[in-house]
């Protein structure tokens, strides 16, 4: 009986008693995405601090979006300092309040969505845009944020103030290629001399005085607001983007022709520029082909000349060595050539044409 009496106080202690501290709000829990300001009749009293790495896990402790965040840098330490001990407490868990007295309101630490509104800008050179920029945010200071903004819709207001004011602002100091360029690269000389003989494009011709370009430019606007937001309202601005960036639709057939006579006039300076390096190669080649048949020919004719003069040669010692054999057997050759079946011939009794026939002859043979 005493080990199930000592059983069932366990089971109260364990089970019953944090069930009830629960429902009747004496204690409370903090999730892991979620941030926590308690407050007494409206006053805050501490709060709790989530989305931290731990110290001795990270060694510094850097929040979680340090990585895709460039603009603020802070620990858990920089916040805790703005206020007294014991008013900030870091990690999620189970909290004790006093129930009915003090109230939790909770918010979330996670990085969070701004959508801004599509909205036309107009940049340095009188140039109309539809700009539609989308943030990331998250509350980084919960006690500022509840002081300041009460809850997430109201901080939504106040981040697309911030953010669109500083956004109309750097733009209209912007030129349109700076805004549409992405980076402020350095032109090479191939492309300069492309520029040069470009007219009557202001983008083009003033692409080599490039100041910085889009992501530059987002850049400053992440910075400029970034401050504002943290020091005022506790939150912290980890990019801004532009999910459009485009032509009224009053400007864009125009914008579009004006782009692709532009193209097309340096398709052309291309084109001329590849013809003219066609013509030159092509005039290579036939002077290239004429040479190697020239000295080809005159190869063949020496080759044959020098035959000839062989042949030539040789028969001329041929004869040398028995001339009657050689008188023979070229009369032999002018009889096959010229007499035929049909062939009649009427000669005089002392023609020399057929004497190897007609006459007995003798052939001495050659020594």
């Amino acid at each position: 009986m005493r080990i199930l009496k000592y059983l069932l106080l366990f089971f109260l202690i364990i089970v019953i008693l944090p069930v009830v501290a629960y429902i009747t709000g004496t204690v409370y829990f903090v999730p892991e995405y979620k941030n926590a300001v308690v407050t007494r009749f409206g006053e805050v009293q501490y709060a709790v601090l989530t989305g931290f790495q731990a110290e001795e896990r990270a060694g510094v402790g850097l929040p979680e979006v340090e990585e895709v965040s460039p603009v603020i840098e802070f620990t858990f330490d920089d916040i805790k300092e703005r206020y007294s001990p014991g008013q900030i407490r870091q990690g999620a868990g189970l909290y004790w309040k006093i129930p009915f007295i003090e109230q939790v309101h909770f918010f979330d630490s996670r990085i969070l969505i701004w959508e801004g509104r599509e909205h036309e800008v107009s940049t340095n050179d009188l140039r109309t845009l539809i700009l539609e920029p989308n943030a990331r945010w998250r509350i980084i200071d919960p006690v500022r944020f509840y002081e300041a903004l009460g809850d997430e819709q109201h901080a939504l207001t106040r981040i697309e103030s911030a953010i669109t004011g500083n956004i109309e602002d750097l733009i209209s100091e912007s030129s349109l290629i700076e805004i549409v360029r992405y980076l402020n690269l350095e032109l090479g000389e191939e492309v300069e001399d492309v520029l040069e003989g470009v007219e009557g494009e202001e983008e083009v011709e003033s692409a080599a005085r490039l100041r910085y370009g889009r992501g530059e430019l987002i850049e400053k606007i992440e910075q400029e607001s970034a401050d504002s937001l943290l020091d005022n309202f506790g939150v912290q601005l980890v990019d801004v983007l532009f999910t459009r960036l485009n032509y009224p639709e009053s400007v864009q057939e125009n914008v579009f022709a004006r782009m692709k006579a532009e193209r097309n006039r340096i398709a052309e300076r291309y084109e001329a520029q590849g013809e003219r390096i066609k013509r030159q190669i092509s005039g290579e080649v036939r002077r290239r082909e004429n040479e190697m048949l020239s000295d080809a020919q005159r190869q063949v004719e020496e080759i044959l000349g020098g035959a000839e003069a062989r042949a030539t040669e040789l028969w001329a010692a041929a004869q040398q060595q028995d001339p009657d054999f050689y008188r023979f057997r070229r009369s032999l050759n002018a009889y096959a050539r010229a007499l035929g079946s049909n062939t009649i011939f009427i000669l005089s009794d002392d023609n020399s044409l057929l004497e190897f026939v007609t006459g007995p002859g003798e052939i001495e043979s050659a020594p």
